[in-house]
C-alpha cells in the first residue's frame, strides 16, 4: 500500500488542522480518489470538493511532487506511488 503525504497551505491548515498529513492509499488510487478518502476521512469535503458539482474547487491548485496535477497527462487519474506527495494550494493575495 502507497504512502504519501497531503500537504496543505494558507487557510486549509485551519480547515484541516495541520500543514501535512501521512495516508496510506490502496494500490490502485488516483490523485482524485486519495482526496476523496482523504477529505471524507477528516470531514472536510466542503473545503476540497465543490458541492454543487462533485468537483476539486477551481480555486485550490493540485500539485503532485511538484508539479501542477493539471499539467500531468493523466491529470486527476494519475495513479498514486509509494512516497508521493500532493499539495493543496489556495489562491494568495497580497501586496
Amino acid at each position: 500500500m502507497p504512502i504519501i503525504t497531503i500537504r496543505v497551505f494558507a487557510h486549509l491548515t485551519e480547515e484541516f488542522g495541520t500543514r501535512e498529513i501521512v495516508f496510506t492509499a490502496e494500490e490502485d488510487d488516483t490523485v482524485e480518489k486519495v482526496l476523496k478518502k482523504f477529505s471524507e476521512m477528516y470531514g472536510v469535503s466542503d473545503a476540497v470538493f465543490d458541492t454543487v458539482t462533485g468537483r476539486i474547487h477551481r480555486r485550490i491548485l493540485l500539485s503532485l511532487n511538484g508539479i501542477a496535477v493539471s499539467q500531468l497527462p493523466g491529470g486527476l487519474n494519475t495513479k498514486i506511488r509509494d512516497g508521493d506527495a500532493i499539495a493543496l494550494l489556495p489562491p494568495v493575495a497580497g501586496g
